[in-house]
């Protein structure tokens, strides 16, 4: 059962973060990477009060709308420090990226293998 506050959308993304130049050292320059997101604490009138927490997914298990919400990725503090920052009249919207090559957000290599080249700590 998915979360009704939680939405997925996502962002273009340069393949290769130290060459981004679409058409360099690869058949996918770019790749669509997928995040999460929740209002869920935001405050419709708080400008000069707005947080963001950004939880990144990495190894395990893949991220689902359920991520911000109850899962083993971006639970226990994040939420808690979230509902406490919200009650005390801060507006926060909350964040989950989905890791490269994990979940939905897998470069597209067309007829090709997969290229690992560019699943490393300095391309994430």
């Amino acid at each position: 059962h998915s979360p009704p506050d939680v939405s997925s959308a996502t962002i273009t993304q340069p393949l290769d973060h130290r060459h981004p130049a679409p058409g360099t050292n690869s058949s996918a320059a770019t790749y669509e990477q997928r995040y999460f997101s929740t209002d869920r604490y935001a405050l419709p009138s708080s400008p000069l009060q707005n947080v963001g927490f950004l939880c990144v997914g990495g190894e395990g298990p893949p991220l689902t709308s359920r991520v911000l919400s109850d899962s083993v990725h971006c639970t226990g503090d994040m939420l808690e420090t979230a509902r406490r920052l919200h009650a005390g009249g801060t507006s926060v919207r909350m964040y989950a990226l989905e890791h490269r090559y994990y979940g939905e957000s897998l470069p597209d290599f067309g007829e090709g293998p997969v290229d690992y080249a560019y699943l490393s700590s300095r391309q994430a």
